[in-house]
């Protein structure tokens, strides 16, 4: 998880991670969601629950010479958005039938459907089934069943 860097992890102690991006079947489109958003911590926090496989974001430039933030996962999984926008829609590169773009987009929503809480207004309850629950203010407010 890229929120909280694990023991092993080189950035933890300020060192440097190499990441290969696979550009395989890479695709673009346009995208409402600012990627300012993922700065949020309490959207970092939210995002971290609903894909624990995210790894790191970093901001850096393209090919093009466009300042991108530019996020992947554990599996291979990435996009690339435009920090600039264009008519308030920011470019966004990304690959794999996965979809990493459509799920950060998905799960913009549902923060935002949910009020955009804090960290601290969110809980995980981890059932006798190991299901795991992520409610909001109080347990009987469950607002998404998590990926085990």
């Amino acid at each position: 998880m890229w929120l909280r860097a694990t023991a092993n992890n080189p950035l933890r102690d300020a060192g440097t991670m190499e990441i290969t991006i696979d550009r395989t079947g890479e695709r673009s489109r346009d995208t409402k969601l600012n990627p300012a958003l993922l700065d949020n911590p309490d959207f970092r926090f939210f995002l971290q629950f609903h894909r624990p496989d995210v790894r790191s974001a970093w901001t850096t430039t393209n090919r093009a010479g466009r300042e991108i933030l530019s996020i992947s996962t554990t599996d291979g999984a990435w996009c690339e958005f435009a920090t600039a926008a264009t008519n308030e829609a920011h470019f966004v590169t990304y690959n794999r039938a996965s979809d990493l773009r459509a799920s950060i987009e998905d799960i913009a929503a549902s923060w935002r459907q949910h009020g955009s809480p804090s960290q601290e207004q969110l809980g995980l309850t981890i059932d006798a089934d190991g299901e795991h629950l992520l409610w909001c203010d109080t347990p009987s407010r469950v607002i998404a069943e998590l990926p085990t």
